[in-house]
């Protein structure tokens, strides 16, 4: 369609006013007022446009030819703000189609495939090189870029999660000896440990390796009571804290994702049919693997492209909804690769957070796996 603009006369201004703007009525020459009304009407229409540049993708003039900046802005992640200060000089992809959005926690992120699979806010798509109008590598015009912040504006309306999805939330708000609230259930190995964490902010559950000189293990399940559908689209997440982690020797492990069956703490991770995880293991290695059996398919020790960070809160996600590229993350960081579980249709699973220690045979040290939260969410 065409669209047609307003061309009101100069005579008729000054008894308009929209958007909070009132524009300045013709006034003679010489006239102080009317260039002081008209200063004032800029400074409003400025005022105006900081929420609609918020998080603006825009070229940056004062860095090499393939960079952009973005400007400051804030949003929303769940009930936590995150703001941002400009930032300058993000280098892009020549020769790309280039999308460039910010993680869950802030971080700007760029990818040559498309949006990922994972919670994100997107902020614009830009064209360089050989992909760019002018066609010219090592460079791109302001036209080259399309803005996405209205993606992230406007969502419609889902129906009440209690009618529509299955979900189970854990805060672990209970204190030192308590039981926990069912389907969770806990078991260790010798001197493993498990019990909630008095005094910790939100709540806190532990489950931990002490120091005796023995096999150790422990882990937080729903006691293999199978409750989530892989048909239904279901999606898990854990806030995890380990303590210790690069005290980790090879006999020592951490699992925390999805599995069919694992009735005691030391039972083997490998080979179990139907399973999906994140693998964090020593000795002193600070790699996050993912791991996955679908029945068929066996994926052992695949390197996320992430570490995980000593004595600090860290966000793990499985999302199910398509079985063929399972998608993981961390801390809202698409991991480097999806995993394959066709053959896990129609199969039922549980959580599980565990870690092992098979044997004395390394030095030991005390590790300890901390949960925060634990969210299932699968549709009806």
């Amino acid at each position: 369609m065409t669209e047609v603009y307003r061309e009101d006369a100069v005579s008729l201004m000054g008894s308009r006013q929209g958007s909070g703007v009132k524009f300045a009525a013709k006034g003679a020459s010489g006239d102080t007022a009317h260039a002081e009304t008209v200063a004032q009407a800029y400074m409003r229409m400025i005022d105006g446009s900081i929420a609609a540049t918020s998080l603006e993708v825009y070229k940056d003039g004062a860095n090499p030819a393939l960079t952009i900046g973005i400007r400051p802005g804030a949003y929303f992640n769940g009930n936590t703000l995150v703001t941002r200060s400009e930032e300058t000089g993000f280098a892009l992809d020549d020769d790309a189609t280039v999308y460039v959005y910010l993680t869950a926690n802030g971080t700007t992120t760029k990818s040559t495939t498309g949006w990922p699979q994972v919670p994100h806010l997107r902020l614009a798509v830009v064209l360089t090189g050989s992909a760019s109008a002018a066609a010219a590598s090592g460079s791109f015009a302001v036209l080259d870029i399309t803005d996405h912040r209205m993606s992230a504006m406007f969502s419609v309306a889902a129906p009440s999660p209690g009618n529509s999805a299955f979900e189970i939330r854990e805060d672990f708000a209970g204190d030192v000896g308590d039981t926990l609230p069912t389907p969770w259930k806990t078991d260790q190995l010798a001197t493993g440990t498990g019990d909630y964490i008095a005094d910790l902010a939100g709540g806190v559950y532990g489950l931990g390796l002490t120091v005796a000189n023995a096999a150790e293990a422990s882990q937080l399940t729903f006691g293999d009571q199978l409750l989530i559908d892989t048909d239904n689209n279901p999606v898990l997440e854990f806030r995890v804290r380990v303590d210790n982690v690069a005290a980790m020797t090879s006999v020592e492990r951490i699992a925390i994702g999805l599995v069919k069956v694992h009735a005691n703490s030391e039972d083997a991770l490998d080979n179990i049919d139907h399973s999906v995880w994140f693998l964090i293991k020593g000795p002193a290695d600070l790699n996050i693997y993912q791991e996955a059996d679908d029945g068929s398919a066996d994926t052992n020790d695949q390197d996320t492209g992430i570490d995980i960070v000593d004595d600090t809160w860290t966000v793990f996600r499985i999302d199910m909804s398509d079985l063929t590229a399972v998608a993981m993350s961390v801390d809202g960081a698409a991991t480097v690769a999806t995993l394959d579980m066709t053959q896990s249709a129609g199969e039922v699973l549980q959580p599980i957070v565990v870690i092992q220690r098979d044997d004395n045979s390394q030095t030991e040290a005390a590790v300890e796996v901390e949960l925060d939260l634990a969210h299932v969410q699968v549709d009806r």
